[in-house]
């Protein structure tokens, strides 16, 4: 029987889903949806197309396995990221850790790829790079091998349970705010070699006061700064939750944001047209720059000092975690949270209020 599906677009309090949903009814008379995972009408569109040949072929007890046997894998994740939607950095993140793989294992074939094919992958490639940078990359390979299962591309996903590498735990590092002021004052001695004194000055304040990921720096635009009501607003589009959040500035904040919009004729706060990574290029000179003891801090390190310090002034975990858009309150407590200065000064206080007991 031939199966027809209707594309829909429901409706979430009053407001357009943000991706087309397939709707049909399926042999037994139930209905069934799936979500496209894209919000593009023409995308849609050919995605259940797919899906009905599926079905009808499915319905035949026919599919050709042999079809995709010398599918390429480099094909089948430049495929997969083109129908997903998603942050650009996130597609960027797919696509490179699937070059990779195609480079360290010889441009495999899709059908050819096993179980024992990724954990060798693991072992070479934690030889060349740390081991969080190998598991973020399985994370992301998985991801790919299951959609190519969904696709009926392979008819299995190899386990990944033994591929990935133990990695010991790590403690956020807090930026004290010592360093982050000798950051500031290195910007004037520093020769850029993409962006100005004034665009660092502003990336490193923003930073380091609201905790925004280096992604929803960059895709910060003027329409989401409300210098009035000194507010700044994250959009979902650049935020790894999905989701908006606002968040207050503080007056030196606005003041800076008010000096830099005179500078700044873009429609974006901090453009950067160049690959995300080279940021790091004109970073690691202000790090130099500062001295000794800014040596290793990376953007990331100002986003844990944001939790750390809003923690210890006696936010609860819950404001926290939606101030900085996590999605849950144990990654922020795993990943960014480090109170250690403010427990040691617990237990000094602590000492101190023993001896006066002990008198």
């Amino acid at each position: 029987m031939a199966i027809i599906i209707h594309l829909i677009q429901p409706t979430r309090r009053g407001e357009k889903s943000l991706t087309w949903v397939g709707q049909w009814v399926d042999e037994c008379g139930r209905l069934r949806k799936k979500t496209t995972r894209t919000r593009d009408k023409a995308t849609a569109r050919t995605i259940v197309r797919e899906w009905e040949r599926r079905m009808a072929l499915d319905g035949q007890g026919i599919h050709d396995w042999d079809r995709y046997k010398n599918l390429a894998w480099m094909t089948v994740v430049d495929e997969f990221v083109g129908l997903h939607t998603g942050r650009p950095n996130t597609l960027d993140l797919y696509r490179r850790s699937g070059k990779q793989f195609d480079r360290v294992m010889k441009a495999p074939l899709l059908s050819r790829i096993t179980t024992a094919t990724m954990e060798d992958y693991a072992t070479k490639r934690v030889a060349e790079v740390k081991a969080g940078t190998t598991n973020k990359e399985l994370r992301h390979l998985r991801a790919i091998l299951r959609w190519a299962k969904r696709r009926r591309y392979i008819r299995e996903a190899p386990d990944f349970k033994h591929a990935f590498v133990r990695e010991g735990q790590r403690h956020p590092v807090n930026v004290p705010v010592e360093v982050y002021n000798a950051m500031l004052a290195a910007i004037p001695r520093v020769h850029f070699k993409h962006r100005s004194a004034g665009w660092w000055r502003v990336f490193l304040s923003i930073a380091y006061q609201l905790g925004l990921r280096r992604g929803e720096l960059l895709g910060l635009r003027w329409s989401d700064v409300d210098l009035r009501a000194a507010e700044l607003k994250v959009s979902w589009a650049t935020s790894k939750s999905r989701k908006d959040r606002q968040l207050p500035l503080t007056d030196d904040l606005v003041d800076l944001l008010q000096n830099w919009r005179k500078e700044e004729k873009s429609d974006r706060v901090l453009p950067w047209d160049r690959e995300p990574r080279s940021l790091y290029n004109d970073w690691n000179l202000i790090v130099a720059a500062a001295g000794p003891e800014a040596a290793g801090v990376v953007p990331k390190n100002f986003r844990s000092s944001t939790a750390s310090q809003l923690l210890l002034s006696g936010a609860s975990t819950i404001l926290v975690r939606d101030f900085l858009g996590h999605s849950t309150v144990a990654v922020l407590e795993k990943h960014y949270a480090n109170v250690t200065s403010g427990l040691r000064l617990a237990a000094e206080a602590r000492q101190r209020q023993n001896g006066r007991a002990a008198g």
